[in-house]
């Protein structure tokens, strides 16, 4: 009944990596010998299959040399130390490979690959046996510098423990904001390989994607109110109404500014603000309007195919003659009309842009690339916690 489904990719436990230049250079040594413990590891914990293998390739490829090499090849990711290819380049296919340019960027691209794998790892830190919840708390940045504080309020004994707990809700939050971008990436890892393979189409993983750019939008937004009821103890701001407790919302800068809590003008910054803003519509959107969904940006060819030649195409792609004998006429009717629907589509119109994500407001629409958008949702997230988090640690 229907036609033959597509092959998938039942393991990806192979991590293929081409370095632009020499293997040998320098910034290379380092990272070279740290997956050389990994290996030594995975193979004491019974994960022998999972591998990373590193290539190497002349530093002068082209653009088109080295999208051939990569599509030939199947390369997951791309080291470009010599920063050789622009970022426009990098966006622009983003969707067939991972291209970084510093060692500390392809640690981490390996190191979300290992997650996705079930195995929690510090490459620059190897840890044997470690859990997922303690490499987020150990690994320096975000979470390991709001546990520290953790620890230092408890120190002080000025804090009452539901203080404390305040703070633990912040931690655990952020380490779970970690552990969905580390999987976000790596079944966009995946989608990639699907697509560089052959066996991609626009649902490629878009369950998973979909639902942890679900979990992550709700995480980050349910970091920043957490933070906002915390100020508001800590600080005594006496903000009563929860629509009120919200970084990005002005009565809640204005009682700020006049507490001195010194993080104000941060808050009122218009890159930061809009972006709190535009965080909380997605997330509400999500939670109680519609879900999380991409879809590609099209517009209509200069020359459409007509319906007879969508037909023509339509009667191809099965023996729609045993189809009839087999089914009801309505049940055939609709599925016949299905096929057309997908060959027209796809014949006369063209993709501007993959994994679009429309988001509605007061102020009508907006369209959102998320899956590119990850890190850079993470750095502004960043950016505000450890800014609080500065003020914060002053006043212990």
């Amino acid at each position: 009944m229907y036609p033959e489904l597509k092959p998938i990719i039942h393991h990806f436990d192979k991590l293929k990596i081409l370095v632009i230049g020499s293997l040998s250079d320098p910034p290379m040594n380092g990272i070279i010998n740290q997956i050389a413990v990994l290996h030594i590891y995975l193979a004491q914990i019974n994960k022998p299959n999972i591998q990373i293998i590193t290539l190497s390739a002349s530093s002068n490829l082209s653009d088109d040399d080295l999208l051939d090499k990569v599509k030939s090849e199947d390369i997951d990711v791309v080291l470009d130390l010599e920063k050789s290819y622009t970022q426009k380049y990098i966006n622009t296919n983003f969707y067939t490979t991972e291209i970084v340019q510093t060692t500390d960027q392809l640690g981490f691209s390996i190191e979300n690959f290992l997650v996705g794998n079930g195995v929690a790892w510090r490459l620059s830190d190897p840890v044997w046996n470690m859990q997922h919840t303690l490499r987020y708390m150990e690994q320096p940045g975000l979470c390991h510098d709001f546990y520290t504080y953790m620890t230092k309020c408890q120190a002080s004994g000025k804090y009452t423990s539901d203080q404390i707990d305040r703070i633990r809700y912040i931690v655990n939050k952020i380490k779970q904001i970690s552990y969905s971008r580390d999987l976000l990436h790596y079944y966009i890892k995946r989608s990639r390989k699907a697509g560089r393979v052959g066996v991609a189409d626009d649902d490629s993983y878009n369950l998973e994607l979909n639902y942890h750019l679900s979990n992550y939008y709700f995480l980050l937004a349910g970091a920043l109110d957490s933070t906002a009821r915390l100020l508001n103890d800590f600080r005594k701001m006496g903000l009563s109404k929860y629509s009120d407790l919200g970084l990005e919302k002005d009565v809640f800068i204005e009682k700020s500014r006049i507490k001195r809590t010194g993080i104000a003008r941060m808050l009122k910054t218009k890159k930061l603000n809009h972006w709190m803003t535009f965080l909380k519509n997605r997330r509400n959107f999500i939670a109680h309007e519609g879900d999380m969904r991409q879809t590609p940006l099209v517009k209509e060819k200069k020359k459409p195919l007509s319906d007879d030649e969508i037909n023509s195409i339509v009667d191809q792609e099965m023996d729609w003659l045993q189809l009839a004998a087999l089914i009801p006429r309505d049940m055939y009717d609709a599925h016949r009309a299905m096929v057309f629907e997908i060959i027209r589509i796809k014949h006369n119109y063209e993709v501007i842009a993959k994994n679009i994500m429309d988001v509605p407001s007061k102020k009508g629409h907006t369209l959102w690339q998320p899956l590119i958008s990850i890190d850079f949702d993470y750095e502004h997230f960043s950016e505000i916690m450890e800014g609080i988090l500065a003020k914060l640690s002053a006043k212990i």
